[in-house]
């Protein structure tokens, strides 16, 4: 059995205390810093396993080395002022370890820094929210190897666990773990507003009332739909406010708001090159919710007159439209996790992301198994939506979706992510797109060439060739 580490940890919120007070429940040392005085007092006051130090440079010289660092603050500037401060107080076993939601770039260029300066930094996405980092969390970890062997015994010993594996993982060098974890976020963005735009229909198509709504989200739980995100949206249509005793979503302004990763996921596939519509889509519906003044003025003035109830037409189907979205949402993902491994030589295995993402994190959920299946299937046999782990429920299941979407369309409900899932699904499985077209029109306004279909080469508009 190893000896106990020596953990500094520098950011005591929520998920810095709850990792701080789950590093101390497995015996290892721990002493904490955080420049919000109020922080440092609540997360190390009587009863909690996490030590007080005045300074980052305090908390060096409280643990004796080999040290773990672990920095749990908001990505950006935070982390570089942080990092400046450990400078010159760290040995050469010690191990940096950034486990905020730092951009994958920003954690390339300070892995550079650090091992210039003799010092390690490991970057490690970690999801599951606070109950995660006291119970069990997913950890995407990415930087130097020999560095990962350090603090792996402790990021498994805090990851939960499926089959019996820790749910923590090196998953390439420099940003490899902080990029899988901003797809994560990306999938989780589309997954979020996929289940809003469902609690949407069943409320304006079907006039359900929650315990109804509860009632049907409880069998969808059953099947394939299975995820943390579908229990999670029924736990919170039970819910009733404390200081009104209204249903609790009565009373939360219609606004959601973003720390950045999803957008971070979407910037990452446009440039890329990566057709992660839904993916995007998820970003700007967040956006547009901002805009709460304007759409309260314009409520209903598009909106159809209904021609029939609720009862005269109920919305079948929405269970399977859900999963189709949800794994052309998945795919999408996927394709990005492949693109970036492929631009930043990080060598991903995807079935093995899949795999780590069943338990902890935010998105874990029944459809990743056949998800880690179809990761390994070729372009040439079509891709993972090819293979049969997710061709054969699609095939049941994006009729319903077509249906759905149609009828959300017809009554005036927006669901943009199911309408761009099915979009985008549409023109996967279409041999032959528009783009001729679009590719005519680039080159008979700016000469920009053209392929064609029978001969090899570069050509334009009026026969010639370049």
């Amino acid at each position: 059995m190893s000896p106990p580490s020596q953990v500094g940890l520098l950011g005591l919120g929520a998920m810095g205390t709850a990792l701080g007070q789950h590093v101390g429940a497995l015996g290892h040392r721990v002493v904490g810093y955080d420049r919000c005085a109020g922080c440092l007092t609540n997360a190390t006051g009587p009863g909690s396993p996490i030590e007080a130090a005045a300074d980052p440079a305090a908390v060096c010289a409280a643990l004796q080395p080999p040290r773990i660092l672990l920095l749990m603050v908001p990505a950006g500037a935070a982390v570089d002022w942080l990092l400046d401060e450990l400078a010159g107080h760290l040995g050469p076993e010690d191990v940096v370890i950034d486990g905020g939601n730092s951009h994958f770039q920003d954690t390339q260029r300070r892995v550079v820094a650090l091992a210039d300066r003799g010092e390690a930094l490991i970057g490690a996405g970690i999801s599951g929210g606070v109950e995660g980092a006291r119970s069990g969390a997913c950890i995407m970890a990415g930087g130097d190897e020999v560095a990962w062997q350090r603090v792996a015994p402790l990021l498994r010993a805090l990851a939960a666990e499926v089959d019996g594996e820790p749910c923590a993982a090196h998953l390439g060098p420099d940003g490899a773990g902080h990029f899988v974890k901003l797809v994560h976020n990306g999938i989780e963005y589309a997954e979020m507003q996929l289940l809003a735009e469902c609690y949407l229909l069943l409320k304006q198509v079907e006039q359900l009332g929650d315990p109804a709504m509860v009632e049907r989200l409880a069998r969808w739980n059953e099947g394939a739909n299975r995820s943390f995100l579908l229990e999670l949206t029924a736990d919170i249509l039970t819910r009733t406010d404390p200081h009104s005793g209204a249903p609790v979503l009565d009373v939360i302004r219609d606004v959601a708001r973003h720390k950045g990763t999803g957008r971070w996921a979407a910037t990452a596939a446009i440039d890329l090159g990566v057709a992660a519509p839904t993916l995007v889509e998820a970003v700007a519906v967040r956006a547009q919710s901002e805009g709460e003044v304007v759409r309260r003025v314009l409520d209903g003035r598009l909106r159809p007159r209904p021609t029939a109830t609720a009862k005269d037409q109920p919305l079948h189907g929405l269970a399977a439209a859900l999963l189709a979205a949800r794994i052309a949402v998945h795919v999408q993902g996927f394709d990005l996790l492949a693109a970036g491994s492929r631009a930043h030589l990080w060598h991903l295995d995807l079935a093995a992301v899949a795999r780590l993402w069943r338990g902890g994190c935010i998105i874990r959920s029944a459809l990743l198994e056949p998800v880690a299946e179809a990761s390994t299937a070729k372009p040439a046999e079509g891709g993972m939506l090819g293979h049969a782990a997710l061709a054969e429920p699609l095939a049941t299941a994006v009729p319903a979706l077509r249906a759905v979407v149609a009828r959300a369309v017809q009554a005036g409900v927006p669901v943009p992510c199911l309408a761009s899932a099915l979009t985008w699904l549409d023109g996967a499985h279409t041999g032959r797109l528009s783009a001729n077209l679009i590719q005519a029109q680039r080159d008979a306004f700016g000469a920009h060439g053209l392929a064609r279909t029978d001969r090899p080469g570069r050509f334009h508009l009026d026969g010639s060739e370049d």
